[in-house]
């Protein structure tokens, strides 16, 4: 289908080929899952939505996959293979592959998933068509086993604590007067209107679907990358880009399967399907899940300068505070860890060149408690320089502490 005969606009065609719709970037990364790859492209190759490129990675397999792949892209050129020589693991593969991407949006699939034909067309439209553009939309999961076969029909907590026919703050533009993509009937986009709802940026409970099931504005991924180079395989594309992402823009989900996870015994994090009042995470994992969030909050504070220049109105400190409140912990709990002190230790000049000395000593006093404030600033700066600043805070954290409790008597 021609671009033009693809786009709406206001109910009409665009027509004269002047107005195309974006262009998606999917991105399949695989390692040693010959079995599940080629489902995976396939599922791909069927999408309804014509505008996507497909970046296969291999990821230094050591099985079949580059044989599967090559028979399963070979002759399609919306498909093209990239082979690692080492072993990068999924973030850092992305990261590698990302500037080769043409895409205005991203896909990071896993390569044991399987996305469904309006997957693609599905989320663009509801990009195109929410009250307010946000970096990335989620969609709902069909949670299957290693042989396709279903065990839940959607993912527990996806959504949690938004209530789809209350918060109207969900829900798309009106039909008539927002860009449409020809595949969306009017009925479907009036049903995904009513089974989509925005996550505003403060929202602190984990809402959304993990790997395969998130769409992500490009322009975006490259503000929120690492700082340093990474050197070890276990991070995900999911667990850094959806928290720093979110709390810098908000998100929004899709109440509707657009994708099969599959559970299985190769599963990096996932031991098992999500029940209610259940987590399974794979113990010797346990250790790897910890080191990716203490990289969310290195790449938040040593890119302090990045992020404050994108979050309008001066909400730098309290997005700090979202974003360990997404880790079901306290920002005192959280930074006053050894590992988070370290980092905040090598994050302090940044600190203090954008925010200058007095506010960091005051925001850290207000998040951490007097001992851990004091180890994390006698190892960053000298004893005289900060002294003053830190006498400082603790008086006025004393003097508020004093007002509330007079208040609450």
């Amino acid at each position: 289908m021609a671009a033009s005969a693809f786009l709406k606009i206001g109910g009409q065609q665009a027509g004269c080929g002047a107005v195309h719709p974006p262009l998606v970037s999917i991105v399949v990364i695989n390692r040693n899952y010959a079995e599940f790859i080629g489902a995976t492209i396939d599922s791909i190759g069927q999408q309804d939505y014509p505008a996507f490129e497909c970046i296969v990675v291999d990821d230094c397999s050591t099985d079949h996959s580059l044989a599967v792949i090559a028979e399963h892209t070979s002759g399609d050129p919306r498909f093209r293979v990239v082979a690692l020589t080492d072993n990068f693991g999924q973030l850092a593969a992305a990261i590698e592959v990302l500037p080769q991407l043409s895409g205005n949006f991203v896909v990071f699939v896993d390569s044991d998933d399987i996305l469904f034909p309006q997957f693609v067309s599905s989320h663009i439209q509801v990009h195109l068509a929410l009250p307010a553009p946000v970096s990335f939309t989620s969609s709902n999961i069909i949670e299957a086993d290693a042989q396709a076969r279903v065990l839940v029909q959607g993912r527990h907590g996806f959504g949690d604590g938004l209530n789809l026919q209350k918060d109207r703050a969900g829900g798309l533009q009106d039909i008539a007067s927002v860009v449409r993509l020809a595949t969306v009937s009017d009925a479907d986009y009036l049903s995904l209107s009513d089974i989509t709802a925005m996550v505003p940026h403060y929202h602190t409970r984990w809402v959304w679907a993990p790997g395969s099931a998130n769409v992500y504005r490009r322009s975006v991924l490259e503000r929120v990358l690492p700082p340093v180079r990474l050197t070890t395989t276990h991070y995900s594309c999911d667990s850094h880009f959806i928290r720093l992402l979110h709390v810098t823009t908000g998100s929004a989900i899709i109440n509707r399967q657009l994708s099969m996870y599959r559970i299985h015994d190769r599963n990096m994090y996932t031991a098992g399907p999500q029940l209610q009042a259940t987590r399974w995470i794979r113990e010797r994992h346990a250790k790897a899940i910890a080191l990716q969030r203490l990289m969310v909050l290195q790449t938040y504070l040593c890119r302090a300068g990045d992020f404050n220049r994108m979050l309008a109105g001066e909400r730098y400190w309290s997005t700090l505070d979202v974003l360990c409140n997404i880790e079901n912990v306290s920002p005192r709990n959280y930074l006053g860890s050894r590992a988070a002190r370290e980092i905040l230790v090598g994050a302090f000049p940044e600190l203090e060149a954008v925010f200058g000395l007095p506010t960091v000593v005051a925001r850290l006093c207000e998040r951490m408690s007097t001992r851990d404030v004091w180890i994390t600033l006698r190892a960053a700066k000298e004893l005289g320089v900060f002294l003053p600043h830190f006498v400082a805070a603790q008086f006025r954290r004393s003097c508020a502490c004093m007002a509330n409790a007079i208040r609450s008597r």
